[in-house]
């Protein structure tokens, strides 16, 4: 079965660019209603939200859209810019809904003062203009307040939309480093943060890599066809979460290969891991699967053989996943359901 960073290879392809149309046609409708904004203020602060909704465009369009670590790390570049115009063209429409009211009170001062004045007795013969300049202070009022509103709703519509594109984008970011059928991390994001991890390794204490494999993953496959194979790699994913540390600074849970999971243990020493891996081990080879097809004896059960390898100073990623995969493999051809260190 490929993993995560292959089967989503051709997805985002079409997701980012859709996203990147969608803030071309936000950014066009705020460069319609940029000049009907009478504030200098508030159309100064609006073409400069309209320059970045375009260059995030830009930036969107100008990917390669295959998601190796650094567009991934783009892709959380992207969603952070994305975050502060959305919070920037939310404080927008605050300013121009706060702009249309203090508009529509000082026109409605100004028409009351004019009405005022063409009352007094003494206003003869200008009365009938004050009346006539009352009545376009009226409409000019109206139409004031009408542009504002459809600018603020415009802008609104906006910070709706921007906000449905980060979602969209978190989403997008997810498939990224996630494995789309066990629901842990990919083997991609995997090798970005031991890459991480073995840089940084002689400041980080002890830590340890760890393997699993289902043992006679093919007889299962076998006995049992791909789509029960998959419902029960989905079901040892969420038993070994539960057995890792949960805090995200101890442990980083990943599909490794097919049948294959890894984690690495950070602030463990090898005694701890093998520890957490016989708890793995008893765990899994304790479990009953009951098929939901076959609910008069289609119990599922397996076993799991596990490497735990310490990282050592002057250890490289592909060394350490290298003597992590070759105890597996002693460990299953001995019989598997075990644990070994490596």
């Amino acid at each position: 079965m490929p993993n995560a960073h292959a089967s989503h290879a051709d997805e985002p392809k079409g997701g980012l660019l859709a996203l990147a149309e969608k803030l071309a046609h936000m950014a066009h409708a705020l460069a319609e209603a940029l000049p009907n904004v009478v504030d200098e203020e508030v159309r100064s602060s609006l073409a400069k939200s309209l320059e970045g909704m375009r260059g995030v465009h830009t930036e969107l369009r100008s990917m390669d859209l295959l998601f190796d670590p650094e567009h991934a790390r783009q892709v959380v570049r992207h969603a952070e810019g994305l975050r502060r115009l959305a919070l920037a063209t939310g404080e927008l429409v605050a300013d121009l809904s706060l702009a249309n009211q203090q508009a529509g009170q000082k026109l409605a001062e100004h028409v009351q003062e004019l009405e005022n004045i063409a009352k007094l007795p003494a206003a003869g013969g200008i009365a009938s203009r004050l009346r006539s300049t009352v009545a376009q202070a009226r409409k000019m009022a109206a139409d004031i307040c009408g542009t504002l509103k459809e600018i603020t709703l415009k802008a609104t519509r906006a910070t709706e939309g921007i906000s449905a594109l980060e979602d969209e984008l978190r989403s997008t970011r997810e498939k990224a480093f996630l494995d789309a059928l066990t629901r842990v991390h990919s083997r991609s994001s995997l090798d970005q943060l031991l890459d991480a991890a073995i840089q940084r390794g002689e400041a980080s204490g002890a830590w340890c890599f760890l393997l699993a494999g289902i043992d006679h993953a093919a007889q299962v496959i076998e006995a049992h066809g791909h789509v029960v194979g998959d419902a029960l790699l989905f079901r040892v994913a969420r038993t070994m979460e539960e057995a890792l540390p949960r805090e995200a600074d101890r442990s980083f849970l990943a599909r490794f290969s097919a049948m294959e999971f890894a984690a690495i243990l950070f602030r463990t020493d090898p005694a701890r891991a093998c520890v957490l891996a016989e708890g793995l081990r008893n765990g899994l080879a304790a479990a009953r699967w009951q098929r939901r097809d076959r609910p008069d004896g289609g119990v599922v059960q397996v076993t799991m053989s596990l490497s735990v390898v310490r990282y050592h100073r002057g250890d490289t990623a592909a060394g350490l996943v290298q003597r992590a995969e070759q105890a597996l493999r002693a460990a299953q051809e001995a019989g598997g359901n075990r644990v070994v260190t490596a």
